[in-house]
């Protein structure tokens, strides 16, 4: 009787079944690479055919040549594995001011793309734009790669400079973003890069940021429009400083069909009624609406608009409302969108004084309205295909206890999201407090039984915070006889306001790792991405000016970024990346 053939092990298959594996393995997470070269010479050799598939690239402008992520030089990754296995390369800089002509840079950027043998990406990071000999070698020897332009900046460059002509025709323009100054070439600048998104043959995702624009710029640059036929490859656009108003639409209808489009949005402009009317006509085939109903801006006739709007459009995958509490129903979004709905992002901004005004102290609310664990059921009940979520939290205490928010999170965990994102309270309202203490004690009785707390506080950032010796305030604003106390009142009535510090930064390391277990801990499949962001990260400018102290006030808002720990060993565990101060400091440590 034969015997049966023994099972295949890993180390039976061809080199190249193996590659295509850790091919695989690799670009979920591209530090494996390492590990896996270490096994044995035959994962070794393996692993050299994938080790570059994804590689990031930086130029270092003082010294004139590339480095890796890590700071290797070109003598240990230039190889010939290296150019064979490149598939994707994300080319940044080094230093944040750029040094020196682009000459250099030029020359050894169009020498290695002009060795690669297959490449499939090329991400540009870096704010200029690309320079002449680089796109003629992208598309002369790989013209099916797909080049992604993340954010140039249009303040380097003048009239008489053809780059944004020399991409206007580059077929391997897949998505463009750009940041648009307010400088004496600002409406060259907008009519150049308007003819660009109309004009790239193969133009798919389209990010235009502005300085808010007025009715009157635009009626001037239309005077400049060429007859053009409006792009048709367009997929999603995003404007940043235009007004959500029917005039927009109108506007963009010269430089794009769209009805194309899958998703538009417009962020910080003000918003119309008429766009909502304009938009049913006009943006026929959205499938990912995002709509900022602006804090306090949004009067009852446009909310109805949008109400309408929602309401009666075709049934949405993503939808994304801020500040839409009070304006849009959620019962009803769920009943039109639940079925279909693959993302729902649902946040009210934290507002601070500067942003209430003192002259509205007792007749605005402090603490944003929350999702109940009621609202997250039904969110779960009607959407059976969601997969990503955003939703607002207020902090109970700056210390960040997870049990407090264990009735909204079992929701979550019976969701079973691939992603979510959550909104905490930065504690802007607790400076502002100390902020505008001076002022408030003018409008209140300022008797010596009722003076102001003295409160020292750090002005750290938010990545380096210490609060654990700041106690929490305690304010009722309908009373003109009270000033805030950091003791809780004898008789506290149901208007008390409390207000806590900052949460210290070690709290925030430990707590964001509890999230994330309780969440995604006994999952072990799926992207199981948890964002946490402290006061209003993607927003531009920090609302505070100056601390108590009458220094410039520093920025306390963190983001926080939690994956799956890429190690087998810590199944359970994550890796968090978390950021202040805009991106610019940052450090990653692990739960556990």
């Amino acid at each position: 009787m034969a015997q049966p053939n023994p099972p295949t092990a890993i180390l039976d298959l061809e080199i190249e079944v193996l590659s295509m594996i850790f091919s695989q393995v690799c670009s979920d997470s591209p530090r494996t690479a390492s590990a896996l070269a270490l096994v044995n010479k035959y994962f070794n050799d393996a692993v050299k055919c994938v080790r570059y598939v994804h590689t990031t690239l930086q130029w270092d402008s003082a010294h004139k040549y590339f480095l890796t992520a890590t700071g290797r030089q070109a003598k240990s990754w230039k190889c010939p594995e290296f150019f064979r296995g490149l598939r994707h390369l994300t080319i940044r800089q080094r230093h944040e001011k750029w040094r020196g002509s682009e000459t250099d840079f030029a020359d050894q950027l169009t020498e290695l793309l002009g060795q690669v043998s297959n490449l499939r990406s090329l991400t540009w990071e870096i704010p200029l734009m690309l320079p002449h000999p680089v796109l003629d070698v992208l598309e002369a020897q790989h013209p099916r790669a797909h080049l992604h332009v993340r954010r140039v900046r249009t303040e380097n460059y003048t009239y008489s400079s053809n780059s944004f002509h020399d991409l206007t025709e580059n077929k391997c323009l897949i998505s463009f973003g750009a940041e648009i100054f307010s400088d004496n070439m600002k409406s060259y600048h907008h009519v150049a890069l308007q003819e660009l998104l109309c004009r790239a043959p193969n133009l798919k995702f389209a990010s235009l940021i502005s300085d808010r624009i007025s009715p009157s710029e635009v009626n001037e640059w239309g005077k400049w429009h060429i007859q053009l036929k409006p792009s048709t490859s367009l997929r999603h656009l995003t404007l940043d400083g235009w007004p959500i108003s029917a005039d927009t639409l109108e506007y963009w209808s010269k430089f794009v069909d769209l009805a194309t489009l899958e998703s538009f949005k417009c962020s910080r402009g003000r918003i119309d009624a008429s766009y909502f009317t304009r938009a049913a006509q006009l943006l026929s085939n959205l499938k990912h609406v995002s709509l900022n109903l602006g804090a306090y801006d949004c009067d009852p006739e446009t909310a109805r608009a949008a109400q309408d709007y929602i309401d009666t459009c075709s049934p949405l995958a993503t939808l994304s409302l801020w500040s839409w509490s009070g304006r849009i129903s959620l019962a009803s979004v769920l009943s039109k969108h639940g079925p279909t709905l693959k993302e729902l992002h649902l946040h009210e901004r934290e507002e601070s004084f500067v942003d209430v005004g003192l002259e509205q102290v007792g007749t605005r609310p402090y603490l944003r309205q929350i999702l109940s664990p009621e609202s997250l059921a039904q969110v779960r009940n009607s959407c059976p295909k969601l997969k990503a979520c955003t939703f607002d939290l207020n902090r109970h205490t700056q210390f960040l206890n997870i049990h407090d928010y264990q009735v909204h999170l079992n929701e979550l965990v019976k969701a079973g999201l691939d992603e979510l994102q959550i909104y905490f309270d930065a504690g802007v309202g607790y400076i502002s407090l100390a902020t505008f203490a001076e002022d408030i004690s003018n409008v209140i009785d300022d008797e010596d039984e009722n003076e102001w707390p003295e409160l020292t506080l750090p002005n750290k950032c938010g990545g380096d915070f210490d609060s654990k010796n700041l106690p929490p305030v305690f304010w009722n604003p309908e009373s003109t006889s009270d000033v805030p106390q950091t003791e809780i009142p004898d008789h506290p009535s149901a208007d008390i306001v409390t207000f806590h510090p900052p949460s210290s930064t070690d709290d925030i390391c430990r707590f964001v790792g509890e999230l994330w277990k309780y969440v995604f801990g006994s999952r072990t499949s799926g992207e199981r991405l948890l964002e946490v962001k402290f006061g209003e990260w993607d927003r531009k400018y920090f609302p505070l000016g100056n601390n108590p102290d009458g220094e410039k006030q520093k920025d306390i808002r963190v983001y926080c970024r939690a994956k799956p720990h890429e190690r087998d060993d810590k199944v359970g565990e994550c890796q968090i990346l978390m950021q202040c101060c805009g991106g610019k400091h940052w450090k990653k440590f692990a739960s556990g």
